[in-house]
């Protein structure tokens, strides 16, 4: 998983060299928490989080925040 969302900010990073990449990703609770775990992320009550690769964030946010 790593290794593709690393291909994928270098991508984005070759596609707009002069701009900052941040992506959003809104994921159901399986996969939000998979991507916890693959990430190391301890706090069981967070329901969103970024992390950095190589200057492009990639913020990770559970669906049920954006339901309404």
């Amino acid at each position: 998983m790593k290794e593709k969302l690393a291909e994928i900010t270098d991508s984005i990073e070759k596609l707009f060299p002069n701009g900052k990449g941040v992506l959003v990703y809104e994921l159901n609770i399986t996969d939000f928490q998979q991507i916890k775990t693959e990430f190391n992320i301890r706090n069981k009550s967070e329901k969103q989080f970024k992390i950095d690769i190589s200057g492009t964030e990639i913020i990770f946010i559970l669906d049920e925040l954006l339901k309404a």
